[in-house]
C-alpha cells in the first residue's frame, strides 16, 4: 500500500514539473518575487533573435520603427512631434541597450510592444506602399534605388554604390554653433527659433507647415543624412563621403560679426581636422568623393583670398576645396563642382498622404488671377525690373502683388501661398542673385513660374529640375520687358490646354523640390529634395571615379 502511495506521489510530482515547464515554456518573462526567471542577456538574445526573423521576412526597403514612431507618424494631425534628434536612432534594432536598463515587467512589455510594431509594419506597408506607388503625383525610388537600414547598408546589395559614410565631427563645427543662435555669433542676430524641428523652424497652425528660413539648408540635411538608408558606418566601404559643417550658419559671425576680420579664415579649423583624422579616406581620390551642404549662396564663400574688401569668405576659394562637391542655394555657373539645390519652402510633409493631400488641393485651386508677383520694388537696383513688373501688376486686374516692402514675408507663408494658390503664372525676377524662393514656393503652389534669366532656375538646379524649360515654366527676357513687352497679352497668348499641360508638369515637381519630414520607408522612397541630391551626388562622384580611372 505505501507503495502505491509513493508511486502515485512521484507521478503527482512528475505531473506537477511537467506544467510549470510548460507554464514555463508560454510565460518565459515571468519574475518571481526578486528572482528574474530569464537573465538580462538571455531576454536580449531572445528579441534580437526574433528581430532577425522579421528584418529577414521584410522588404529590405522597410524601416522598423517603434511603436511611439508609427503612433507620431499616422495618428499625428497637427505638427510632426516626432522629434528626429532624439527618435531617430530608436529602431528595434537599435532599442537593446534602452531595453537593458528597465525593469523586468517593463521588458516584458516593450518585448510585446515590438511584436505589435513590427506586425503593424507589416499590415501598414502591404496596403499603403501600394497605394503610395499608385499616387499619381508621387513618384517612388525603386526597392533598388531606396536601400534599407543603414547599420545594415554594409551588408545589403541594395546599397551598392550608394553608401555615404558622414564624419563625426566636433560639436564646434556643427551642433556647437547652433548653442551660439541667441544673439552670440552676431549682436542683433537671434535665429534661436529657427533651428526647431531640426531646421524647420516654429510650427504653423496647418499641419506640417513651419516658418522655415532657408539658411537653416545645412541642419536640415544633417538631420536628414542621419536616418539616411545606404548610411555606412564603416569609412572603407563608403562610395561617397559627407561633411556636415554648418558654414552657412557659422559664416555669419565672418560676413557680419567680430570675426569679421578673419573673414578669410573660415573652414581652416575644420580643413586641418580632416587633415589630421581623414588622411587616408580624403587621399583615396583627393576629395572627389566628399560633399558638404553649404546654406548660403556660393556667392557668400568665394571672396577671393587678396581681396580684403570684398563681400563673403574664402572658404569656396580654398585650394582643398577644389575637388569637393559643394551643394549651395545658388552656384556660379562655371563651377562644375558647385551644385545648387532647392531653397527650403514652409511645407514639410510627414507623410507621403500628407504630400498628395497637398497635390490633390493644388490641381483642384480655383485660379482667378492670370499672373502674381511676391516681393519687393528694389528702386535702389538701377539695372532691376522689378519696378516695371510691378507698374504692370498693378495696372491690371488680373494680376495680384504680394508687396513684400510693406508687409513681413520671411517666415509668414501664409498671404504668399494664399495668392499664388489662385494664380497661373508667377513671375521670378532676379533679385540681390539670381536665385530666390519664391520660385520654389510658386512651384509648391502648382503656379507656373516666370523667368527673366537663365540662371534662375535653368542653370542652377539640373537634378531637380527638368532640362526643357518649356515643360514647366515661361522665359520673357529681361530686355524685352525693359523694350515695352506687356505680360498680361504674353500670358493670354497660351491656350487653356497648354496651360493645364504646364500646371501638370508643375504638380509632378512638387515633391522633388520640397524636404520633406517624413520617416521610415516614405522617407526612403519619396524622391524628395534631399533624396534627388544624394542621388546626385552619387551619380557625380561616380563619374568623377571613371574618368580618373580611364
Amino acid at each position: 500500500m505505501q507503495s502505491v502511495k509513493l508511486y502515485l506521489f512521484c507521478c503527482l510530482i512528475f505531473l506537477t514539473i511537467t506544467l510549470l515547464v510548460t507554464a514555463w515554456g508560454v510565460f518565459p518573462l515571468i519574475s518571481l518575487g526578486e528572482v528574474h526567471v530569464v537573465e538580462q542577456s538571455q531576454f536580449l538574445a531572445g528579441l534580437s533573435t526574433l528581430v532577425e526573423r522579421r528584418s529577414i521576412e521584410n522588404s529590405s526597403t522597410r524601416t522598423k520603427e517603434t511603436v511611439e514612431e508609427l503612433i507620431s507618424r499616422d495618428l499625428n494631425t497637427s505638427s510632426t512631434t516626432f522629434d528626429h534628434e532624439d527618435k531617430q536612432e530608436e529602431t528595434l534594432l537599435s532599442s537593446d541597450r534602452e531595453i537593458s536598463q528597465l525593469p523586468i515587467q517593463q521588458k516584458v512589455h516593450r518585448f510585446q510592444a515590438s511584436q505589435i510594431a513590427a506586425a503593424y509594419v507589416d499590415i501598414r506597408h502591404s496596403s499603403e506602399d501600394k497605394n503610395l506607388v499608385n499616387q499619381p503625383g508621387i513618384s517612388v525610388l525603386s526597392p533598388q534605388e531606396s536601400g534599407i537600414i543603414g547599420e545594415d547598408a554594409e551588408k545589403s546589395s541594395s546599397c551598392y554604390g550608394k553608401r555615404v559614410y558622414m564624419y563625426d565631427l566636433p560639436p564646434q563645427f556643427n551642433t556647437g554653433v547652433l548653442q551660439r543662435c541667441n544673439n552670440s555669433m552676431v549682436n542683433w542676430l537671434n535665429f534661436c527659433p529657427h533651428i526647431a524641428h531640426n531646421g524647420f523652424g516654429r510650427s504653423l497652425r496647418a499641419r506640417d507647415w513651419y516658418a522655415t528660413d532657408v539658411y537653416m539648408l545645412d541642419v536640415i540635411y544633417h538631420t536628414r543624412m542621419k536616418t539616411y538608408s545606404c548610411r555606412t558606418l564603416n569609412s572603407s566601404l563608403a562610395d561617397a563621403f559627407f561633411i556636415p559643417y554648418y558654414s552657412g550658419l557659422d559664416a555669419l559671425r565672418y560676413i557680419y560679426g567680430a570675426d569679421l576680420p578673419m573673414k578669410h579664415e573660415q573652414g581652416l579649423e575644420l580643413l586641418h581636422w580632416l587633415q589630421k583624422n581623414a588622411q587616408e579616406t580624403w587621399r583615396r581620390w583627393g576629395g572627389k568623393d566628399h560633399f558638404i551642404v553649404m546654406g548660403r549662396t556660393a556667392w557668400d564663400f568665394s571672396n577671393p583670398s587678396d581681396n580684403k574688401q570684398g563681400w563673403g569668405t574664402s572658404f569656396l576659394e580654398m585650394q582643398a576645396m577644389a575637388n569637393v562637391t559643394s551643394l549651395v542655394l545658388e552656384k556660379r555657373i562655371w563651377r562644375s563642382n558647385e551644385q545648387a539645390v532647392p531653397y527650403p519652402t514652409s511645407f514639410h510633409p510627414s507623410s507621403s498622404l500628407h504630400l498628395q493631400e497637398w497635390i490633390d488641393k493644388v490641381e483642384s485651386s480655383e485660379r482667378k488671377f492670370l499672373f502674381a508677383f511676391t516681393g519687393a520694388p528694389r528702386p535702389q537696383m538701377k539695372s532691376s525690373i522689378r519696378g516695371i513688373l510691378f507698374s504692370q501688376c498693378d495696372a491690371s486686374s488680373a494680376c495680384t502683388i504680394i508687396n513684400c516692402s510693406k508687409i513681413k514675408c520671411a517666415h509668414n507663408p501664409e498671404p504668399i501661398i494664399e495668392s499664388v494658390l489662385q494664380s497661373k503664372f508667377c513671375l521670378q525676377p532676379s533679385g540681390d542673385t539670381a536665385t530666390r524662393r519664391s520660385t520654389f514656393d510658386s512651384i509648391m503652389a502648382g503656379c507656373i513660374p516666370v523667368f527673366f534669366q537663365n540662371d534662375s532656375a535653368y542653370t542652377q538646379y539640373t537634378w531637380h529640375l527638368p532640362s526643357d524649360p518649356d515643360e514647366y515654366s515661361v522665359f520673357i527676357p529681361e530686355d524685352e520687358i525693359r523694350n515695352g513687352t506687356l505680360l498680361e497679352d504674353v500670358f493670354k497668348s497660351y491656350s487653356d490646354e497648354k496651360i493645364k499641360q504646364l500646371q501638370l508638369n508643375v504638380r509632378k515637381l512638387i515633391q522633388r523640390i520640397l524636404y520633406t519630414g517624413m520617416s521610415g520607408s516614405d522617407a526612403d522612397v519619396v524622391e524628395d529634395a534631399f533624396n534627388l541630391s544624394v542621388k546626385g551626388i552619387l551619380n557625380r562622384v561616380a563619374t568623377l571615379k571613371q574618368q580618373s580611372s580611364g
